[in-house]
């Protein structure tokens, strides 16, 4: 955001729908008709204005309070850096400390779409004696159907690699002003690299005015643009992850400030998500992350016969081709992010 600008309403999509997520987390969580919107100063002689640290929410246009632009603890200090913005985790969805009580279910004879249950509920209860089945550990969300864990079990590979391409094409394209991308780019790009996760709500009994599992993608790779940029400026230059070994979480900064900043509200959005289901992935992870009672759950190479993993998956349509471009494209890029003030400003 510049530091400076004309006074003007903010537009939502101004520092990546930061405020629409903000105001989500803490207005109604899965609520797609709650939006938000960075507050402003008072103008400076009538002409100038800067943002707050708060977020204006609403409901269908409708005030509804306020938000924190970003959350702020004490910082989170690993061996690869501290984190400012780190959130806490909630225990009732499978990310740290990865000791959720719920299970996700399918097939139970109570609901067509996706039951939450407690692990002792469903090992007691009829379900599981009448073919229902653990999808993933942690509640029930927008990735819960078998779609979407079918994806997951194909992109394993290369999902880290692909997610990084894109956002990083995303962003360069949006931070450097030229040929800015937009969230539909955003989402071709996503698909076409074989991340086609569902986006009609399947997952849900009702599904109005609910995230999909696409819009959960979208949200996290956004939220990493404001959160982690500082920590993630090298992986624009130099990007790894591309289906030859394993990413090393311990030592790489840029995946730490997605754990901690992003992923708690991400996995609470999608449900399903690699270790959720008991794919080990891309990123060389500790032995208890992934869930054993998941649908994938040590499982090499047989949880869906028909689907190929897939290796080096690119597009040639989401972006200007050749890393050689982007490369110089984000030096150019991340100079103008730091003039601009688009890294955190409060």
């Amino acid at each position: 955001m510049p530091w400076g600008a004309v006074m003007a309403p903010s537009p939502r999509s101004h520092g990546y729908y930061q405020c629409d997520r903000q105001c989500r987390a803490a207005h109604g969580f899965h609520n797609r008709n709650i939006s938000g919107r960075r507050r402003q100063h008072p103008a400076i002689l009538g002409v100038f204005q800067f943002p707050t640290h708060k977020c204006d929410c609403f409901e269908h246009g409708a005030p509804i309070g306020d938000a924190p632009h970003v959350h702020r603890r004490t910082p989170v200090v690993t061996s690869a850096g501290a984190f400012n913005n780190a959130k806490p985790s909630d225990s009732d969805h499978w990310c740290r400390p990865f000791a959720s009580p719920y299970v996700c279910v399918l097939g139970s004879e109570h609901a067509r779409k996706p039951t939450t249950m407690t692990r002792g509920d469903f090992t007691t209860r009829p379900e599981r004696d009448r073919g229902a089945v653990v999808l993933h550990c942690g509640k029930c969300g927008a990735c819960s159907t078998m779609a979407d864990v079918k994806v997951l079990w194909e992109t394993q590979r290369v999902a880290t690699a692909e997610t990084t391409r894109c956002s990083t094409a995303f962003a360069l394209s949006n931070m450097a002003g030229f040929r800015k991308q937009s969230l539909a780019d955003l989402r071709q790009c996503l698909a076409e690299a074989g991340l086609g996760f569902s986006d009609d709500g399947e997952a849900w009994a009702q599904p109005a005015g609910m995230p999909t599992c696409m819009d959960c993608w979208v949200d996290n790779i956004l939220s990493d643009t404001v959160l982690c940029a500082g920590h993630c400026w090298k992986r624009l230059l130099f990007p790894d992850g591309s289906g030859t070994a394993a990413l090393n979480y311990t030592t790489d900064a840029c995946l730490q400030c997605d754990e901690l900043s992003s992923q708690p509200d991400f996995v609470r959005c999608a449900g399903a998500t690699q270790r959720s289901v008991g794919i080990t992935g891309d990123i060389a992870r500790g032995p208890n992350e992934a869930c054993g009672l998941g649908a994938c759950a040590g499982k090499d190479a047989d949880c869906f016969d028909s689907a190929p993993l897939r290796h080096n998956a690119t597009s040639t349509t989401s972006g200007p081709a050749g890393w050689p471009w982007m490369c110089n494209a984000a030096l150019v890029a991340f100079f103008l992010f730091v003039l601009q003030g688009t890294m955190l400003d409060d």
